[in-house]
C-alpha cells in the first residue's frame, strides 16, 4: 500500500481489538454478576420459605421434650420471635440481600442498554470506517498508478516515433533515387516528423496529468485521509473512555447503595435491645399465667402516682420518637403504653438503680427532653429519652423521677448523693432552707488539624462536639465539615451538681445511622473556673 505506512492501519486495527476486548470484558463481567444475582435471590428464597415454615417440631426433637403443641401455640412463639428486635435484624438482613441482587439485575440491564450496545454497535461503525479508509487509499493509489501507466506509454511511443524518424531522414540523405522516389520518402520523413511532434504533445500532456495526480495525492487527498484516520482514533479513544467511566460510575452508585444499605443494618443491629425482648418472652411466656403488675391496664393500674403522655426514644442513633402513655409506680417503675393498646405495658424500666440528667435542647434539636439511663448488672445500660410538650410537664416528671434515682452512676453506687439532698442545705443560723446553685456557661468555637482514618485511609471529616458530664451526654454541636471546622455555639448548663468537678467533651465523626467514631477528647477541671470570669483556652485532644 504505497503513499501511507502499513503501520498506521496495523495500529488501527488494534486499537478496534482493545476496544472489543473492552466490551468483551464488561460482557463477561455482567454474566458473572447475574449468575452471583441469581444463586443470592435463591438463597434469599430458600431463607425466606424457611422463616415461613413451621420449625418448632424439630426444636422438640433436639431438646427431647414432647413439643406436639397445637398450631395457636406456635404460631403466637413465631410470632414473638419475629417481632423481636434481634430476629428482626435477620429479616432485615435477608430482605437487604435480595435488594442487592435485584439491585445487582437492574444495574447489569442498565449497563448492557446504555453502554454496552451502544459500544458494540460503534465497534461495528469502526470497522466499516477503517475499510473505507482502506478502500480510498487502494483507489488513490491506482488513480496515480493508471496516470503514470499512461505516461510510460506515451514515452514508449514517442521513443519509436523518434527512432523511425532518425532512420527515414538517414536514408534520405544518402538515397540517391529517382526524383519521384526521393519525394515519396521526403513525405514519409515529414509525416514522422508530425508524428513525432504530436507524440512529444501528448507525453507532455500525461506528464502534467501525472504530476497533478500525484500532487492532489499527496498534498490533499492523503494528508485529509491521515487526518481523517486520527480524527476516528481520538472519538474512538473517547469513547471508550467514555464507556469505561460510565461503567466505573454505575458500579460506584451500586457499591454505594449497598454500603449505606448496610451501615443501615448496623445501625440497627447496635440497636437491638436484648433485655427488651427477654422481658417480652418471661411476660408473655414464663409468666402468662400469673397476674402481676406488668398486666396492669392504664386506666386501671394499680400502683399508680403520676401519669401522663409525652414522646419515647430509646437509645440515641437509630430509634425513632414514637407517643407513649407512662405511668410511674409505687415500686419505682415506668411502665410504657403504646396509645392504642393500653390493656398492659410493652414495657418498664426500674428507677432503683437508674440516673437521670435533663438534656440540652442541642442533643436531639428538641426542647424539653430528659434521659433516664437504667444500669443493671443482667441488661447493661438502657438508655430511654423522654421529650415533653412544654416546660412545665417536663419540669414535674424531672422533680419526681429525681425523688427515685440518682443524677448519676457515681452517686448511685456510692449511695451518697441523690438531687434533693445535695441541692438544699438548712442553715442552723436563720433556719432558712437555700438552694446551692452552679451554672457553667460554654463556648464551643473551633478546632484544627483534626486527624482520622479508617482502614489505614484519611477520611473526609464531619466533626461533632458532644459535652458530657459525668458519664452522661446532654449536649452536642452541630457538624461541620473538614479538619478545621468552626462551631462557635455556645451552652448554658443550670443546676450543675456540687460534685461534679470536671467535664468531658469528645469529638467524633458524625454519621446520622449510627453513633459517632471517636476522634478525641478533652477534659476540663471546673475548680479553676470561678465567678463570673470567662476564659478562652486551646485545649490538646487525647
Amino acid at each position: 500500500m504505497s503513499g501511507i505506512d502499513q503501520s498506521v492501519f496495523v495500529y488501527v486495527d488494534e486499537s478496534i481489538k482493545q476496544c472489543k476486548e473492552l466490551a468483551a470484558f464488561i460482557k463477561q463481567r455482567q454474566n458473572a454478576e447475574v449468575d452471583y444475582a441469581k444463586a443470592l435471590l435463591k438463597i434469599t428464597t430458600n431463607f425466606q420459605r424457611k422463616s415461613n415454615s413451621n420449625s418448632h417440631g424439630r426444636m422438640g426433637a433436639g431438646i427431647g421434650l414432647n413439643m406436639n403443641a397445637n398450631s395457636e401455640q406456635g404460631e403466637f412463639a413465631k410470632n414473638m420471635l419475629l417481632r423481636s428486635s434481634i430476629w428482626q435484624l435477620f429479616d432485615e438482613m435477608v430482605t437487604d440481600a435480595e435488594n442487592v441482587a435485584l439491585a445487582q439485575l437492574q444495574k447489569v440491564k442498565c449497563t448492557n442498554q446504555d453502554i454496552l450496545v451502544p459500544f458494540v454497535s460503534y465497534i461495528k461503525e469502526m470497522e466499516s470506517v477503517r475499510k473505507e479508509h482502506i478502500e480510498s487509499v487502494q483507489s488513490y493509489t491506482k488513480q496515480v498508478e493508471d496516470v503514470c501507466n499512461d505516461l510510460k506509454k506515451a514515452k514508449k511511443e514517442l521513443e519509436l516515433v523518434q527512432l523511425q524518424t532518425i532512420e527515414l531522414s538517414s536514408k534520405a540523405e544518402k538515397a540517391s533515387l529517382k526524383d519521384r522516389d526521393l519525394e515519396k520518402l521526403s513525405l514519409k520523413v515529414t509525416a514522422s516528423v508530425e508524428k513525432r511532434a504530436k507524440c512529444q504533445e501528448t507525453v507532455k500532456y500525461y506528464r502534467d496529468v501525472c504530476n497533478e495526480a500525484q500532487s492532489k495525492y499527496f498534498n490533499i487527498l492523503l494528508p485529509n485521509l491521515c487526518q481523517d484516520i486520527l480524527v476516528k482514533e481520538e472519538e474512538r479513544s473517547f469513547a471508550a473512555l467514555r464507556v469505561m467511566t460510565d461503567y466505573l460510575y454505575i458500579e460506584n452508585l451500586h457499591l454505594k447503595a449497598i454500603n449505606d444499605s448496610t451501615c443501615v443494618i448496623i445501625g440497627h443491629a447496635q440497636s437491638v435491645e436484648i433485655s427488651v425482648d427477654s422481658k417480652e418472652i418471661v411476660d408473655k411466656l414464663i409468666r402468662k399465667e400469673v397476674t402481676h403488675r406488668h398486666q396492669m391496664n392504664f386506666e386501671n393500674h394499680a400502683d399508680h402516682v403520676y401519669s401522663s403522655q409525652f414522646l419515647v426514644k430509646r437509645g440515641i442513633v437509630v430509634n425513632d420518637w414514637t407517643s407513649q402513655h407512662c405511668i410511674l409506680t409505687k415500686d419505682k417503675y415506668l411502665d410504657f403504653y403504646n396509645p392504642d393498646q393500653l390493656d398492659m405495658p410493652h414495657s418498664s424500666i426500674t428507677l432503683r438503680e437508674s440516673t437521670v440528667v435533663q438534656l440540652d435542647p442541642s442533643f436531639f434539636n428538641r426542647p424539653n427532653c430528659v434521659q433516664v439511663a437504667c444500669n443493671s448488672n443482667q441488661t447493661g445500660r438502657d438508655i430511654v429519652n423522654l421529650c415533653f410538650a412544654n416546660e412545665i410537664e417536663m419540669k414535674k416528671w424531672f422533680e419526681i423521677i429525681s425523688q427515685l434515682c440518682f443524677c448519676c452512676q457515681a452517686c448511685g453506687s456510692e449511695r451518697g448523693h441523690n438531687i434533693p439532698s445535695e441541692f438544699f442545705e438548712i442553715s442552723s443560723e436563720t433556719e432558712e432552707e437555700s438552694k446551692i446553685l452552679r451554672r457553667l456557661e460554654l463556648g464551643i468555637i473551633e478546632a484544627k488539624d483534626l486527624v482520622m482514618e479508617d482502614y489505614g485511609l484519611r477520611i473526609l471529616m464531619n466533626p461533632v462536639v458532644t459535652v458530657q458530664v459525668g458519664d452522661l451526654r446532654i449536649a452536642k454541636t452541630r457538624p461541620k465539615e473538614g479538619d478545621s471546622p468552626f462551631w462557635g455555639e455556645e451552652f448554658a448548663f443550670d443546676d450543675v451538681r456540687p460534685h461534679v468537678n470536671s467535664i468531658q467533651l469528645t469529638v467524633g465523626h458524625y454519621n446520622r445511622l449510627r453513633r459517632p467514631m471517636e476522634i478525641g477528647y478533652v477534659e476540663i477541671p471546673l475548680d479553676p473556673i470561678r465567678g463570673n470570669k470567662k476564659t478562652e483556652e486551646w485545649y490538646q485532644l487525647r
